[in-house]
């Protein structure tokens, strides 16, 4: 997915679950919208991209999240992020799967 303009989304610009060889590159992401939803304590989290970090055990390969530009996430009760992606081994960086994005007005 390279040099997109996505935008006017709830809750999520972008989530990648459970994939292999998939690049986002270059892309324009804004206006992702909070659904106002809570439940006691807990709140409803919102994002600009996630890659690989929406459930648990979500099993990703070769994803890379690069050169995106992320704005206008609308703020929610709870969690509110531009970008939310799988860490990496600790010292290993052979694979640089997330460089040079930006994340801002979130």
């Amino acid at each position: 997915m390279k040099d997109n303009n996505i935008f006017d989304f709830v809750r999520y610009g972008l989530s990648v679950e459970t994939s292999k060889n998939i690049t986002i590159d270059g892309n324009w992401l804004f206006d992702v919208n909070s659904r106002h939803l809570t439940a006691g304590t807990a709140g409803d989290p919102v994002g600009g991209i996630l890659g690989c970090a929406n459930k648990n055990q979500d099993r990703c390969v070769n994803v890379k999240i690069i050169n995106n530009i992320v704005a206008g996430v609308e703020a929610s009760t709870v969690d509110t992020t531009g970008y939310s992606v799988m860490g990496h081994e600790c010292d290993n960086y052979n694979h640089l799967s997330f460089k040079d994005n930006i994340a801002h007005s979130i």
